[in-house]
Order: C-alpha cells, then structure tokens, then sequence
C-alpha cells in the first residue's frame, strides 16, 4: 500500500478463509509535512460531473478529497459541446478552513489544446470553438484570448490537455 509520492510502500500479506472476516490495520506514514512546511496539496483538474448515470454535488467533495488527502480543489466547469455541465455552480466555493473548494473552468479550442481558468470572477465565453464542433465551428481564435480574460482578473490561466491525440488537419 502507498499513498502517492507521500508514504513509503508498506506490503503486509493476509491469508483470507471463505466465510470469514479479515482485518488487517496499515499504518502510512508520511515521509514530510507537508502542511508544516507550508505547503498545501490540491487537485486543479478534474470535472464533478462529466457524465455517467451518478450526479456529484460540491458538498461531496470534503468526503472525497480527504481520502485523497487533498486540502484545495478547483473542479472544472466542462462542456460536451452544447452541453455546459455544472455551469449554475459557478460561483459556489468552500472558504475558511480545509479542505478548500472554489470551481475553475476549462475552456476547449480545436486542436490548440484546453485551458484552465482558475480564480476568474467571470466566465470566459465562448467555451469551445473551432473545426469540428458543432457550435462556432468557424470561429477561430487563439487560446491567449481566454488565458488573457484570466490574467486581466488577477486570475490563474493555463494548459490541461495542450497536445491531443490525433491530426487535426486529417479530413
């Protein structure tokens, strides 16, 4: 067992009967601390919802991000096309104390790569263009546009997926 890059691997082994319960209690511990450093651990890409049968709500996330052992979360709005997923949450944080929790957004050219906007007091619209969407398929733009709308509020900006896996330029 390990957690991340924060524990050393601990292996115990287990011999397990049918019909029978086996408890087995590991102790991970950390190689720093972090926190005492002055370092928080956070997650800055990731959808709460994006699809599949199961809806998150925000208040969700303490549970999780504390198995994950995650003090700051940015959630990304996303969008499948004209779909804009979780976009009446923007706005909703987690302040104060840990874990903290405020969404971001992601923003989808083309095949220029998606950008993360974290911290911005508006959204940056629109959400996707370029070739192959079916909403503003002849816009095209350069992806400074949306990294400026962040830099221009004091906002964080930057790449998630910069290269995508195929050619953009095949028919």
């Amino acid at each position: 067992m390990v957690r991340g890059l924060e524990t050393p691997e601990v292996t115990r082994s287990v011999e397990v009967r049918a019909g029978e319960v086996t408890e087995i209690e590991v102790m991970l511990e950390s190689v720093w601390d972090a926190r005492g450093a002055g370092f928080l651990s956070g997650d800055h890409h990731f959808h709460l919802n994006y699809g599949g049968p199961f809806g998150l709500d925000p208040e969700d996330l303490p549970l999780m991000m504390r198995g994950e052992n995650l003090d700051v979360a940015t959630p990304l709005l996303a969008n499948l096309h004209t779909r804009f997923e979780d976009q009446k949450l923007w706005g909703w944080e987690k302040a104060g104390d840990l874990p903290l929790i405020r969404f971001g957004q992601e923003v989808r050219s083309h095949f220029l790569g998606h950008v993360a906007l974290l911290d911005t007091r508006t959204l940056f619209w629109p959400w996707i263009w370029g070739p192959g969407y079916q909403v503003y398929g002849s816009d095209d733009r350069p992806n400074s546009d949306a990294l400026s709308h962040a830099r221009n509020q004091g906002a964080i900006g930057g790449y998630v997926h910069p290269v995508g896996d195929s050619d953009p330029f095949a028919p």
